[in-house]
Protein backbone atom coordinates (compact mmCIF):
# COMPACT_ATOMS: atom_id res chain seq x y z
CA UNK A 1 0.00 0.00 0.00
CA UNK A 2 1.24 3.19 -1.22
CA UNK A 3 2.48 5.88 2.30
CA UNK A 4 0.05 8.61 2.49
CA UNK A 5 2.94 10.26 4.47
CA UNK A 6 5.04 12.62 3.43
CA UNK A 7 5.76 16.25 2.25
CA UNK A 8 3.70 18.32 -0.96
CA UNK A 9 6.15 21.08 -2.15
CA UNK A 10 5.36 24.35 -3.64
CA UNK A 11 7.71 26.09 -6.05
CA UNK A 12 8.94 28.41 -3.24
CA UNK A 13 9.68 25.87 -1.05
CA UNK A 14 11.84 24.08 -4.43
CA UNK A 15 13.62 27.23 -4.91
CA UNK A 16 14.29 28.46 -0.99
CA UNK A 17 15.81 24.69 -0.70
CA UNK A 18 17.53 24.23 -3.62
CA UNK A 19 19.01 27.66 -3.19
CA UNK A 20 20.10 27.08 0.73
CA UNK A 21 22.03 23.56 -0.37
CA UNK A 22 19.27 21.70 2.13
CA UNK A 23 18.24 18.94 0.03
CA UNK A 24 19.58 15.84 2.33
CA UNK A 25 18.36 17.66 5.37
CA UNK A 26 14.79 18.25 3.63
CA UNK A 27 14.97 14.24 2.71
CA UNK A 28 16.08 13.04 5.83
CA UNK A 29 13.29 14.95 7.83
CA UNK A 30 10.36 15.25 5.56
CA UNK A 31 10.57 12.14 2.87
CA UNK A 32 9.00 10.99 1.11
CA UNK A 33 8.84 14.38 -0.87
CA UNK A 34 6.28 15.28 -3.74
CA UNK A 35 5.75 17.94 -5.95
CA UNK A 36 3.18 18.79 -8.12
CA UNK A 37 4.33 17.92 -12.10
CA UNK A 38 3.16 21.86 -13.03
CA UNK A 39 6.12 23.04 -11.29
CA UNK A 40 8.37 20.24 -12.83
CA UNK A 41 7.16 21.68 -16.17
CA UNK A 42 7.22 25.29 -16.08
CA UNK A 43 9.05 27.28 -17.43
CA UNK A 44 10.03 29.76 -14.84
CA UNK A 45 12.39 27.08 -13.31
CA UNK A 46 15.62 27.09 -13.68
CA UNK A 47 17.29 24.23 -15.24
CA UNK A 48 19.57 23.36 -12.36
CA UNK A 49 16.19 23.53 -9.69
CA UNK A 50 14.44 21.64 -12.64
CA UNK A 51 17.34 19.18 -12.17
CA UNK A 52 17.61 18.61 -8.85
CA UNK A 53 13.88 18.44 -8.50
CA UNK A 54 13.95 15.20 -11.28
CA UNK A 55 15.98 13.74 -8.88
CA UNK A 56 14.69 14.14 -5.27
CA UNK A 57 11.03 14.16 -5.41
CA UNK A 58 7.99 12.62 -6.56
CA UNK A 59 5.68 14.00 -8.97
CA UNK A 60 2.15 13.98 -6.98
CA UNK A 61 -0.38 13.18 -9.41
CA UNK A 62 -3.47 11.90 -6.99
CA UNK A 63 -4.56 12.84 -3.89
CA UNK A 64 -5.58 9.24 -2.16
CA UNK A 65 -8.38 11.08 -0.63
CA UNK A 66 -10.53 12.36 -2.91
CA UNK A 67 -10.75 11.46 -6.90
CA UNK A 68 -9.12 13.14 -9.46
CA UNK A 69 -12.99 14.46 -10.68
CA UNK A 70 -13.93 15.50 -6.64
CA UNK A 71 -10.62 17.77 -6.58
CA UNK A 72 -11.18 19.38 -10.01
CA UNK A 73 -15.02 20.42 -8.85
CA UNK A 74 -13.00 21.84 -5.77
CA UNK A 75 -10.54 23.83 -7.69
CA UNK A 76 -13.55 25.09 -10.00
CA UNK A 77 -15.99 26.25 -7.14
CA UNK A 78 -12.89 28.21 -5.58
CA UNK A 79 -12.58 30.15 -9.39
CA UNK A 80 -16.11 30.36 -9.82
CA UNK A 81 -17.47 31.14 -5.85
CA UNK A 82 -13.77 32.70 -4.69
CA UNK A 83 -13.13 34.66 -6.93
CA UNK A 84 -9.23 32.57 -7.14
CA UNK A 85 -7.52 32.75 -10.81
CA UNK A 86 -5.35 30.52 -12.35
CA UNK A 87 -4.11 30.80 -15.63
CA UNK A 88 -6.24 29.24 -18.01
CA UNK A 89 -3.77 27.31 -19.68
CA UNK A 90 -2.44 26.06 -16.27
CA UNK A 91 -5.41 24.70 -15.38
CA UNK A 92 -6.29 23.25 -18.42
CA UNK A 93 -2.72 21.02 -18.27
CA UNK A 94 -3.66 20.69 -14.67
CA UNK A 95 -6.84 19.08 -15.45
CA UNK A 96 -5.09 17.10 -18.11
CA UNK A 97 -2.62 15.44 -16.00
CA UNK A 98 -5.01 14.36 -13.36
CA UNK A 99 -6.72 12.50 -15.64
CA UNK A 100 -3.61 10.55 -16.90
Amino acid sequence: MLSLNGTILDATALIDFRWLNEWEWLKKHYSPLYIAQEILDSDNLEPVTRQAAREHLKPLRTTQHKTAREVITMADTLIEKRGKHIAPRVLADWKKSLQQ
